[in-house]
């Protein structure tokens, strides 16, 4: 969503850029750091407060202060995520070019001359902000079809739904209905029947998700917008055992598909092609669970001979060679697995799709903590030629196989090491229980080496308890109690973030 916040206008950027930096602070932050950072002047920043300001007078509903200024300490916001949305979704709503956009997606098209009259714009404006839209729109693979003043959505089918589902989720996170024409309560209750006749396990936020799934498929048939026939061929780059794991799934010749199209036939009408689509789309957000044998056959005990091996067990045994001292649990087994597969469905089905139905950036995640994770599995699947001459579907695919590796190895082995000296002057009892209470909140974020020597003091940080290093030393040092307190880690870890900064 955050793509298109110039498309909206500077003015509604502006506010949309301080409320969300504000929000991930949960501090007072002064002018001159929100400045420095979203590179406003402090007259738009303070513009931009007062304007969120005012859209938070007109919910009389609200309690308590949400937006909170500090005569010297600057800006604060109060609320929580729930406060957050709420607000968010006001300002859009107010809005007119994301009712634009909003209309597009719902609508597949827009009449440029009716929608400057409804909003009073010159047709020139609209224009202008619809060449803007298709900018934004060409790195998804949509383009705006312009005739006779109307501006329809084209593209791959299945990627706009995909892209539908995820703005509108992110947008309105599931607490609003924003398909209007459709049943909220029918959606939901075919829904629920799909988890529960099939004994699969789901939350609140699963049954919503699935409810904005099934909405987007029912809205682009009624549109006559159809799924051609070719994307429901799948042709993964399976053979043998693969193949026959990837088919156990994805097989409409089973009770799970012909509860789901008869729900889907009878109370939206859709054919027989669109449920299949439905029922595939589906799938590829399932936690599977696989027979214990089937999962030992993926994940063997012994070394066995890479002629033995097929596509999905090789990638999985050079997953889990830098790791085989460590003991991969059953359970931890079954989503590796799991999300191979999904992945391959995934990319069968909708390309390489960066974001997850969420709006979530899975590729920032990793870069920023699994440096050269999603690479390392683009290489490996290069080498093992899994979609050797597609290469979208191999980066589409390499995602979901770092996401997997995520569960093999710690986010530090793709990490600069930070060269850590500890000193105190406590029994070595003590200082080992120190060592672990440093090591252990920040083992999951940097790949620290911590230790109380090092050759020729060739190290990027000392901690002591003692104030006598700190006279001494030429590398930065840090003075923490013994107890190792909350402000202890809050100053190890700005320590560390100017360590990596050099």
């Amino acid at each position: 969503m955050e793509r298109f916040y110039t498309f909206l206008g500077s003015s509604l950027k502006k506010d949309l850029d301080l409320l969300r930096f504000l929000y991930l602070q949960k501090r007072f932050v002064p002018i001159e750091e929100i400045s420095a950072t979203l590179a406003l002047d402090r007259r738009s920043i303070q513009k931009s407060f007062i304007a969120l300001t005012k859209q938070l007078e007109q919910n009389a509903e609200e309690k308590h202060p949400i937006l909170l200024a500090k005569h010297g300490a600057g800006y604060k916001f109060n609320g929580n995520k729930t406060d957050y949305k709420h607000l968010l979704r006001q300002l859009l709503a107010k809005n007119p070019f994301f009712q634009l956009l909003e209309t597009l997606l719902l609508h597949n098209e827009i009449n440029v001359v009716q929608f400057a009259n409804d909003y009073f714009f010159s047709e020139s404006t609209v224009r202008k902000r619809v060449y803007e839209l298709e900018n934004l729109l060409a790195p998804l693979g949509f383009t705006l079809k312009k005739s006779k003043g109307n501006v329809q959505l084209n593209g791959d089918e299945a990627r706009i739904r995909y892209f539908m589902v995820a703005f509108f989720w992110r947008t309105f996170s599931g607490v609003d209905w924003p398909f209007n024409h459709l049943s909220q309560s029918k959606c939901e209750e075919i829904a629920r029947a799909f988890y529960r006749n099939n004994h699969i396990p789901f939350n609140t936020i699963e049954l919503k998700q699935t409810t904005y799934i099934l909405a987007v498929i029912c809205l682009r048939f009624r549109q006559g917008q159809t799924i051609a026939e070719e994307k429901l061929q799948l042709q993964p780059p399976l053979k043998g055992l693969d193949l026959t794991l990837f088919q156990q799934s994805t097989n409409p010749e089973t009770p799970i598909f012909t509860q789901l199209s008869q729900e889907l036939m009878t109370h939206f009408f859709l054919n027989e092609k669109e449920c299949q689509f439905c029922f595939l789309w589906l799938m590829s957000n399932l936690e599977r669970t696989f027979p214990e044998e089937q999962l030992n056959c993926y994940f063997p005990s012994k070394k066995t001979s890479d002629q033995q091996l097929t596509t999905i067990q090789k990638a999985l045994a050079s997953m889990t060679s830098p790791a085989e001292k460590m003991v991969i649990s059953q359970p931890r087994k079954q989503v590796i697995l799991n999300t191979i597969l999904n992945g391959i469905l995934s990319v069968e089905l909708f390309g390489e799709t960066v974001h997850t139905l969420a709006g979530y950036n899975t590729a920032q995640f990793l870069t920023e903590h699994f440096p050269n994770l999603q690479l390392h599995s683009e290489q490996l699947l290069a080498y093992l030629k899994v979609y050797h001459e597609d290469l979208e579907k191999r980066k589409g695919l390499a995602l979901y196989v770092a996401t997997a590796w995520t569960l093999i190895l710690p986010p530090a082995r793709f990490q600069q090491v930070i060269r850590i000296k500890l000193e105190t002057d406590l029994p070595f009892a003590l200082s080992l229980a120190i060592k672990e209470l440093i090591q252990t909140p920040f083992q999951g974020f940097y790949n620290l080496d911590l230790r109380d020597h090092f050759e020729d003091d060739d190290y990027d940080l000392c901690i002591s308890t003692s104030p006598l290093t700190a006279t001494s030393a030429e590398i930065p040092v840090i003075l923490i109690n013994a107890q190792i307190t909350l402000p202890d880690l809050l100053a190890i870890h700005q320590a560390i973030e100017g360590v990596l900064r050099k």
